[in-house]
C-alpha cells in the first residue's frame, strides 16, 4: 500500500498560504492516483515539533560522563610503527 506523508508548515491559514494550496493540490492528485493509499498528515504550525537537544536523546548520568570522540589522529604505534609521522597538509 502506498503512503503519502503530507506536512504543512506555514503559519498562515489555508486561504492565505501558497504552500498549503500546493500541498493540498498534490495530495488531491495523489489520492486520485492511489485510491487505496494512506495519507499521514502533520501540521507543524498547529502541532510544532519540540526543539531537539542532546539531553532529550542522552540521559544524564553523573557516573558516566558523556565524551566526544577525539579529533587527534591515532599514534604511530597504533599502526605497528614507532616512526614519527604527521598529518598531510591540504592542497
Amino acid at each position: 500500500m502506498a503512503v503519502l506523508l503530507h506536512i504543512d508548515s506555514s503559519v498562515f491559514p489555508d486561504e492565505a498560504s501558497a504552500s498549503r494550496a500546493v500541498t493540498a493540490a498534490f495530495r488531491a492528485h495523489w489520492q486520485e492516483q492511489h485510491p487505496e493509499g494512506a495519507v499521514v498528515y502533520h501540521d507543524l504550525a498547529a502541532q510544532p515539533v519540540p526543539h531537539i537537544t542532546a539531553e532529550a536523546h542522552t540521559p544524564a548520568s553523573p557516573t558516566r560522563p558523556r565524551t566526544r570522540p577525539s579529533r587527534q589522529p591515532p599514534s604511530p604505534s597504533a599502526y605497528g610503527s614507532s616512526k614519527s609521522w604527521s598529518r598531510p597538509t591540504p592542497c
